[in-house]
């Protein structure tokens, strides 16, 4: 009936607060927990994902979340295909999974990612690396 670009599932009210920047390209959605400092973590961010050969802008959607923000898995403008959390608690999404970080795990067809925040990951090495190795096998 409709193909995954073509479905459009409407957001509840309070989903519609949280913005989301980039096209999205390769159906990777980015959330991220709010720190302060948050612009120089997301180009952390972007530095890591430019060695997997992803650009922040153009493959991925990003979102920023407050501790307090939620909204639902199923409530996206689009189906991801890949979903990485950086401090983000999956039940801000509606997913009532756990997990333990630097793993990839699938959910509902979606492999799923969570690691810590990503001022925690910057100023440890241990966390570097276990980043590094998780998204080595997530890219396969």
């Amino acid at each position: 009936m409709f193909s995954d670009k073509e479905l459009i599932l409407k957001p509840d009210e309070k989903s519609l607060k949280i913005k989301v920047s980039g096209e999205g390209k390769k159906g990777i959605f980015l959330y991220v927990t709010h720190e302060s400092e948050i612009e120089s973590l997301i180009l952390f961010l972007s530095k890591i994902l430019e060695a997997l050969k992803i650009d922040l802008e153009k493959d991925t959607y990003l979102s920023i979340l407050k501790p307090e923000d939620n909204l639902s898995f199923f409530q996206t403008f689009r189906k991801p295909k890949h979903i990485f959390l950086f401090g983000t608690k999956p039940n801000q999404l509606g997913l009532n999974v756990n997990f333990n970080p630097y793993r990839v795990v699938q959910v509902n067809g979606v492999k799923v990612l969570k690691s810590d925040t990503l001022s925690s990951i910057q100023k440890d090495e241990k966390l570097k690396r276990l980043l590094w190795n998780c998204l080595k096998e997530w890219q396969g």
